[in-house]
């Protein structure tokens, strides 16, 4: 029961993140071995999404018909571990995704492995998602430019977890996501 709750709060979440945002690209980790684009620009067009390897070679390719938006899981298992590149491109714009998969050892316990993307969506406003064994208490701060706090919560994360940061009205040209398991650093991103 927890587990449906906590899935259809994160489903709400990120279907939040649609309803505001007509023009979003985005890949968030579903798992260890399941990535999800998230495309929800809502013209009709042709979305040509590939996964090249650290080499550079395309892997896989395919043309999705978008109409209103889609969420497309591609499995990763198969693939050897490695660094790789989702390039999602449109009429519009390329955008490119690069991620690990595989290179982390077993899980020994429900806290030893956490899995956290922070994605810049566009000019102020950012995705973070993360995904664990078990559960336990993270804390996210925000930065801004002259290292002020800008932003400061904890979330017990079990699973998984995603929240959508508004934060076009900060002043700062520049900010950092920190996330934080205690008092040790597992995430910092600039941007």
């Amino acid at each position: 029961m927890k587990k449906m709750v906590l899935s259809a709060l994160l489903l709400t979440v990120l279907s939040s993140a649609f309803a505001i945002d007509k023009n979003m690209i985005s890949v968030v980790s579903d798992s260890n071995a399941v990535f999800k684009i998230y495309y929800s620009k809502p013209v009709e067009t042709r979305v040509k999404i590939a996964i090249y390897n650290e080499e550079g070679e395309r892997v896989f390719q395919e043309v999705i018909r978008n109409r209103e938006g889609f969420v497309r899981p591609y499995n990763m298992k198969e693939l050897p571990n490695g660094v790789y590149t989702f390039e999602i491109s449109d009429n519009n714009e390329v955008k490119r995704f690069d991620f690990n998969y595989g290179n982390i050892e077993p899980v020994e316990d429900e806290t030893s492995q956490i899995y956290v993307n922070i994605t810049r969506l566009d000019q102020g406003r950012f995705l973070l998602a993360m995904d664990n064994a078990g559960h336990e208490k993270i804390s996210i701060r925000i930065f801004g430019k002259s290292n002020e706090l800008i932003y400061s919560e904890s979330e017990m994360v079990e699973k998984q977890f995603a929240q959508l940061y508004n934060l076009k009205s900060i002043s700062s040209e520049s900010v950092t996501f920190k996330v934080f398991r205690g008092n040790d650093v597992i995430k910092e991103v600039d941007f």
